[in-house]
């Protein structure tokens, strides 16, 4: 009975695939967890969007009415719970026996004002606004009290007002003055504030990085390794290094023009070499000059001096990366700054602060009483759509389990204990503009097994010809390790979708 997610003394991840029943699995999973004893406001359910909410919470209670209306389900449902609690070991006291159907449809209908279900950030910002001192930080993020979310339009004011006192900051600090004039051939200003968006789009996982940079004490740039040999190496080193083989290649030449490839190379004169054709502007040698099979000869000299120039092209551009990085960093945690200046003025937070918030509230000793006010609440976690979460998101569920799952000197041994369960699909991520990563549901997945539970997945689809599933079957099979094959699912013995 454990492979069975609908068990409600165990905690799960479940991967469904499109159109494998997702939205019942989790209605369903709601209806057991009463059964098996749990207050409906005890469960908190989670997914992306409002439609999907309301969707959930429409599912539940309809199918809390099906119990009341349908004695035959009732009795199912029943038979179901009591096979569950029968078949499970529990570690410390077991809890009380399953409630009846009629009682689960009933303790949910008159809890219909209590229920737990939302989306992430509509529960975020409810955290926020009860408990907004203990989501701030004294170095760094702060809630304003009171506060209003951004709207679009506000949005790009803001980055206005902050880009513009970004590059005054620029102008007055001498350090970012010079990084400035290193790079601005390279990158002029519009193309800084164009990779300065990009990082924004990023924030919660670079403010991420810096918390935990910060209590590292280490630096949120990571510079390309560069080799010490090739520090400062101009034309005339490098001409230096390659001198001995140049000058062997040079033997194959003849005339006015040999006599003058050894000046320019006595002279360590770059330019003149390339005039003359012995070696090219990426200062390789000249495959035009020094053709086959008269190079043969020389071919392993040639070859040490074209590696020594990618060498030290590869340590030019490693250079170059490390001082645009050192200078997008420096320029990100301005405007970082200055933009958290304006919101906190103005009384604002986007949405993507929210979960900055929330991280506060799960890892600050002082926000100790406030974890300990949402677990008292919280008994179980149903988490939709997983594979849309950010890893900043995913730092603070984990947080979530972790007390959840812990439990020691907060439960009731009578009671049912705390259990997760996932719900996701890495397939359909598609909310990579807000920071989601598919693979996130991979490490939940290792994380709660470590936990005892179960990875269970959903391949059977109710809305999917063959033919299509085939398709898709055949295409992810080459591309996609451990693929799960796909197939239409079974009513009443025929194909849920034919065709």
């Amino acid at each position: 009975m454990t492979t069975d997610p609908q068990n409600p003394y165990r905690s799960y991840v479940v991967r469904a695939s499109a159109g494998s029943g997702k939205t019942y699995q989790l209605s369903q999973r709601f209806l057991s967890l009463v059964a098996a004893g749990s207050a409906p406001s005890s469960i908190l359910t989670l997914t992306f969007t409002r439609k999907a909410a309301a969707e959930m919470r429409e599912r539940i209670l309809e199918s809390a009415v099906h119990l009341l209306r349908d004695a035959e389900a009732a009795a199912s449902f029943d038979q179901k719970l009591l096979d569950f609690y029968r078949s499970s070991s529990f570690s410390q006291s077991a809890p009380e026996p399953p409630r009846s159907a009629k009682a689960t449809a009933e303790a949910i209908l008159s809890a219909t004002q209590s229920l737990r279900i939302s989306t992430i950030d509509s529960l975020l910002l409810e955290w926020l606004r009860k408990f907004p001192f203990e989501a701030s930080s004294s170095e760094g993020f702060r809630v304003p009290t009171p506060f209003d979310l951004i709207k679009p339009k506000e949005q790009q004011i803001l980055h206005r007002k902050a880009w513009y006192a970004t590059v005054e900051a620029i102008k007055n600090d001498a350090l970012l003055k010079q990084l400035w004039a290193e790079e601005s051939q390279q990158m002029d200003l519009l193309e800084l504030e164009k990779r300065i968006e990009e990082l924004a789009k990023h924030q919660s996982y670079l403010w991420l990085l810096r918390q935990i940079k910060a209590s590292t004490k280490g630096s949120l740039l990571v510079p390309h390794p560069v080799p010490e040999s090739f520090e400062d190496l101009g034309p005339k080193g490098f001409l230096k290094e390659i001198r001995q083989d140049l000058a062997r290649v040079c033997e194959l030449l003849s005339g006015a023009k040999a006599t003058e490839a050894r000046e320019a190379l006595a002279a360590l004169d770059m330019e003149r070499l390339t005039e003359l054709r012995v070696l090219t502007k990426t200062w390789e040698v000249h495959g035009g000059t020094f053709r086959k099979p008269k190079r043969d000869s020389v071919e392993a000299e040639i070859e040490g001096i074209q590696t020594a120039s990618r060498l030290l092209r590869a340590y030019a551009s490693r250079k170059r990366l490390n001082g645009q990085g050192l200078l997008l960093v420096a320029v990100y945690q301005i405007y970082e700054r200055e933009l958290e200046q304006r919101k906190h003025e103005e009384g604002k937070l986007g949405f993507g602060d929210l979960i900055k918030g929330a991280f506060h509230l799960f890892q600050k000793p002082e926000a100790a009483g406030v974890r300990y006010l949402l677990h008292r609440s919280i008994r179980h976690l149903l988490l939709d759509e997983f594979q849309d979460t950010s890893i900043l998101q995913w730092t603070m569920f984990r947080s979530m389990c972790e007390e959840m799952l812990s439990g020691q000197g907060i439960e009731d041994s009578q009671a049912l204990s705390s259990t997760i369960f996932v719900v996701g699909d890495a397939k359909q991520s598609i909310y990579g503009f807000r920071e989601a990563e598919a693979e996130v549901l991979d490490e939940a997945a290792s994380y709660l097994m470590e936990r005892e539970a179960h990875d269970i997945q959903l391949s059977a689809s109710y809305r999917t010809a063959p033919t299509i599933l085939e398709l898709v079957n055949k295409i992810f099979e080459k591309e996609w390790p451990n693929f799960p094959l796909h197939h239409t699912a079974l009513k009443q013995g025929e194909l849920a979708a034919p065709g």
